[in-house]
């Protein structure tokens, strides 16, 4: 789960205090993003964010070739043009016996 407060485009009318939000974040150890669905900003990168555990929790990194101990952190998430995922890592290829 994350935590997502929208409006971050119109501070003057947020609602939720920022000590409830902390308190929220604290107790269910949730990762926090500001959004704002007016301008769009952080819609994406909650997508992306969600798609990283995705594929952390569900085991598909090992079938996209990534090592399991890949943290979120490190996947990127390449343009729909590109259509792949991949890590900042740098992998060394095993070398072959053949």
């Amino acid at each position: 789960m994350l935590l997502f407060g929208n409006k971050c485009d119109d501070k003057e009318n947020i609602k939720v205090k920022e000590e409830d939000i902390k308190k929220m974040k604290e107790k269910y150890k949730l990762e926090y993003f500001e959004t704002s669905a007016k301008d769009g900003t952080n819609v994406q990168a909650i997508f992306e964010h969600l798609t990283k555990i995705t594929l952390k929790q569900r085991g598909f990194l090992k079938q996209l070739g990534l090592p399991e101990d890949t943290s979120i952190e490190e996947i990127n998430i390449i343009g729909k043009e590109n259509q792949r995922i991949e890590t900042k890592r740098t992998f060394k290829k095993k070398k072959s016996k053949c």
